[in-house]
């Protein structure tokens, strides 16, 4: 298959499933995708019940569907897929498809369509399509991701029972969690954005406490566990205990800081009653919702659980009081050893083992007291399990947004930028300070109304997702476009908090549609024209086939004079001559498109070539009203190219038939100038002109002025196209100018360019010999050995036969009285060109001439290669025929032909 492997691991698995009523078709899909390096589990289905089947049963990677299926077609076949699996790629593959057709299917979910005439093009659609999938998956996870991630951090910080507050570097609240009502009886919107964390202190100490705090800001330190005052909206004081740590944009700069708060309010009231009465102490303790713990610092043995400690650990308070309070602690790998109990105030976090031997991850706050004149430590200790995996998730989504190859961008809900990603950046070429704190219009190109943006905005605010496609601007200026999906994000009051988008770059695809629709235009556009081109064949080869097929019949059917017989025949050889014109035009065109054309270069004088295109072209212009002059210039006749002489007469004889054709009456100039370095033929009608406006369509394959025009007028109607194109291939150029109702100029510029005199060779005539010549006529088809034997017949030349190169080259060795050969090329056992070869070896003089059907350069000049001296195109022309064994007899006078 010669298919480069495209896939990174040479062994990777593909699960595809085929829809394909072909088997042939069947193993060349998974020829190519083996040799590309798929391990393949492969299901084949040809009908929709097994299809259907096979979707509801098995998992497949990607789906490769014929379009013309038993009973169903593609278009069917993808409709199934995206409602039973949306999310599998699907692929169109087809012989038939038309550009329409499949843009159709790329437009209803299909990802891609792969001809069967370049199967090669199946690794790389099946590649891409799986990258897509994946891109896909990784897209909706992040997006998902960040919706769950921002979904458990609100239910966190709305269910937690300590207060979680950010605020800006001047201290304003920009966020709080919904406890700070339950703590200081504040609604949310009554502290964000319009309360200081200051505005919060008993008056006699706010400026002290205030002093204190931004003091701390200004030196951009955490801090942990502060105590301090606040008044509650009714009036009284509460007690928090507030930890915070500080917020820096990635410049690191400080924007703020962000922490929470524990109401201690009630501890600090217990630590009161304690020193006032240990039995109330004891009493408070046992019975608190908290988990609390009194702990000998020497021995580190608990003295005293409560029951909330008993319920959640799960032993009992007798075991409890029993353990020491290292026996809780699970060390991490990490860790050395165990913290020292402390012996002051103190907090950390650590990870402890329950009954069961589940770990919980707890925060611990720890004091000393004086019970009983005895120096203890009291422990409360919180459960930060969900918390702690909360923070987790969220620092996971945080290193997959920044990593990820999407625009992220997270607004407020007034739609001002609070966060883009990096990807945001290198594809905008915003910097974060430049985009930050902005809105997002200010990537607007213009392209959408304003009734665009409204419809977004109305969704978005209504707490629905909106996803579509945007038309942006760049920094530099540059247009381009994004998939986008913007998601509100909400509290729990369904309240927006927050918008999110996801961007996709689509410029690409965009770009690939739209020269999809492009190129259908111009294949619909191309189709008429072919329409017309294909009419034109069939009236080409028909009109003359129908001439030559009637009159002949008439002339086997009928007794007529010799006279009526020799006019038939002249109608006759008309036809064949204009059936044989029509098909020369074509294998011409096909070998151009093809570019097997190449040309045979060597030196030919000028004048004989132009003077056989001049004689043709007056013999075409007597049946008309048409003056025909030549105009060459004076003294300067022995020109010499170096060139294809034949690609030459032919594009020459091109521009001379079309003068003549369209010029009804009126006058044809052809001629040529020199110069040092080229030669400028030209031909000049008076005929009915182009259009200027049209002039460029005429020299294109399919197109002309008027594409009804061969109808009027006999031919392929490629002549020009033909022409130009084999001027390309000589190396020369082709113009024209045109007026319509006054004529048209054609020119052709062939440079000089190695061309040099040629003396001797060929043109020599051959002196007379009395002996009688024997030519040898190598030719397997009857009919056509039967026609060459009657010229040379009518010649008086004898002759052998061989039907077959191998039976040609045993001739010549026993016959080495054969003064010339006629060689077929196309024949059983051994073709003319291994014959030829094989006579050279030991026959290096004898003319041998080749006969054949190939004319085009690149078969003339494999014939010249093997040995051959001239060639003769059939149909065989009888004058041609007897002028070349003439020429190139040794033994024969010059006769005169007949």
């Amino acid at each position: 298959m010669n298919t480069d492997r495209l896939t990174s691991n040479p062994e990777s698995f593909l699960r595809v499933l085929i829809l394909e009523d072909s088997y042939l078709d069947l193993e060349l899909l998974t020829e190519y995708l083996k040799d590309a390096g798929y391990q393949l589990q492969v299901t084949h289905v040809e009908v929709e019940p097994a299809f259907r089947e096979a979707l509801t049963s098995k998992e497949f990677d990607i789906i490769l569907s014929d379009y013309r299926l038993p009973g169903f077609d593609a278009f069917g076949a993808l409709e199934i897929s995206l409602e039973l699996c949306p999310e599998l790629p699907f692929i169109c593959i087809s012989g038939s498809i038309g550009e329409e057709t499949a843009i159709e299917l790329l437009k209803k979910g299909a990802v891609d369509y792969v001809l069967k005439d370049r199967l090669g093009r199946l690794p790389f659609a099946v590649k891409r399509a799986l990258q897509e999938v994946e891109e896909k998956a990784k897209r909706i996870k992040a997006h998902e991701d960040l919706k769950e991630s921002e979904k458990r951090f609100r239910q966190v910080a709305e269910t937690a029972q300590e207060w979680i507050w950010e605020i800006d570097a001047d201290g304003l609240y920009t966020y709080s969690s919904p406890v700070v009502e339950s703590i200081l009886g504040y609604r949310v919107d009554e502290v964000v954005g319009k309360k200081y964390f200051y505005d919060l202190y008993p008056a006699e100490r706010r400026e002290d406490l205030k002093r204190s705090f931004f003091s701390l800001i200004s030196k951009k330190l955490s801090f942990n566990n502060v105590v301090n005052e606040h008044l509650h909206k009714n009036g009284q004081v509460v007690y928090l205990s507030s930890s915070g740590s500080p917020v820096f944009n990635k410049d690191g700069k400080l924007t703020g800081y962000r922490g929470a708060d524990e109401d201690i309010t009630e501890r600090k009231r217990a630590e009161e009653l304690l020193k006032l009465s240990e039995k109330k102490f004891r009493q408070i303790f046992h019975n608190h919702s908290a988990v609390k713990f009194i702990v000998d610092p020497g021995t580190k043995e608990i003295v005293e659980a409560n029951k909330a400690a008993a319920a959640f650990y799960g032993w009992s308070l007798e075991t409890l009081q029993s353990m020491s309070i290292d026996q809780l602690a699970v060390v991490e790998p990490e860790d050395d050893h165990l913290p020292e109990l402390p012996q002051s105030k103190n907090s950390y976090e650590r990870k402890h083992r329950k009954a069961d031997g589940s770990l919980v991850d707890v925060k611990i706050f720890s004091s000393n007291i004086d019970l009983e004149g005895q120096e203890l430590v009291h422990y409360v200790i919180h459960d930060i399990s969900e918390r702690k995996r909360a923070e987790a998730k969220l620092k996971l989504l945080n290193r997959a947004v920044e990593a990820s190859s999407v625009s992220v961008i997270i607004t407020d809900p007034k739609g001002d930028i609070n966060y883009v990603n990096p990807y945001f950046t290198r594809t905008t070429g915003y910097s974060w300070e430049e985009s930050v704190g902005k809105n997002p219009r200010f990537l607007s190109s213009g392209h959408h109304s304003k009734a665009f943006y409204a419809n977004i905005w109305n969704t978005i605010k209504s707490g629905k997702d909106w996803t579509g496609e945007f038309q942006n601007r760049k920094k530099n200026g540059e247009i381009f476009w994004e998939y986008t999906v913007i998601s509100p994000i909400l509290n729990n009051r369904g309240k927006v908090t927050n918008f999110v988008a996801i961007k996709e770059d689509i410029t690409e695809r965009k770009k690939i549609v739209r020269e999809l629709i492009i190129a259908k235009e111009k294949a619909e556009e191309s189709d008429k024209l072919k329409t017309a081109f294909i009419n034109n064949i069939s009236h080409e080869i028909r009109t003359p086939l129908n001439g030559i097929l009637g009159l002949g019949h008439m002339m086997s059917e009928h007794e007529m004079s010799l006279e009526n017989r020799k006019k038939y025949y002249k109608l006759i050889k008309k036809s064949s001559d204009r059936l044989l014109d029509t098909i020369t035009d074509y294998m011409d065109m096909a070998m151009i498109v093809s570019k097997t054309l190449k040309p045979g270069k060597s030196n030919f004088l000028l004048a004989p070539v132009y003077e056989k295109i001049a004689e043709r072209a007056k013999k075409l212009s007597a049946g008309k009203n048409i003056l025909f002059k030549t105009d060459v210039p004076k003294g300067n006749t022995r020109v010499f190219l170096n060139s294809d002489p034949e690609l030459v007469e032919k594009i020459l004889n091109k521009l001379v038939d079309n003068a003549i054709k369209f010029t009804t009456e009126g006058i044809v100039t052809f001629g040529y100038n020199t110069t040092e370095k080229h030669v400028t033929f030209f031909v000049e009608d008076t005929g009915r002109g182009i259009d200027p406006e049209k002039l460029h369509l005429i020299f294109d394959m399919f197109s002309q002025e008027d594409v009804t025009m061969t109808r009027e007028f006999e031919g392929s109607g490629l002549g020009l196209s033909i022409a130009k194109s084999l001027a390309t291939i000589v190396g020369g150029a082709i113009e024209a100018t045109s007026q319509k109702g006054v004529g048209s100029r054609f020119t052709f510029t062939i440079p000089r360019e190695g061309a040099t005199k040629v003396a001797g060779g060929k043109e020599a005539l051959y002196s007379a010999n009395k002996t009688k010549p024997l030519i040898l006529i190598v030719e397997d088809d009857k009919l056509n050995y039967l026609f060459l034997k009657s010229i040379l017949d009518s010649g008086g030349y004898d002759h052998l036969r061989a039907v077959n190169g191998l039976e040609a080259v045993d001739l010549c060795k026993n016959n080495l009285d054969i003064s010339l050969v006629l060689m077929d090329i196309q024949m059983p056992v051994m073709n003319g060109i291994e014959a030829t070869r094989q006579i050279r070896q030991f026959q290096p003089h004898v003319p041998i001439i080749a006969t054949t059907a190939y004319t085009e350069t690149w078969n003339r000049n494999s014939f010249f290669q093997a040995g051959c001296t001239e060639y003769l195109p059939k149909p065989v022309n009888r004058k041609r025929l007897l002028f070349l064994v003439e020429k190139y007899d040794l033994s024969i006078t010059s006769k005169k032909v007949c």
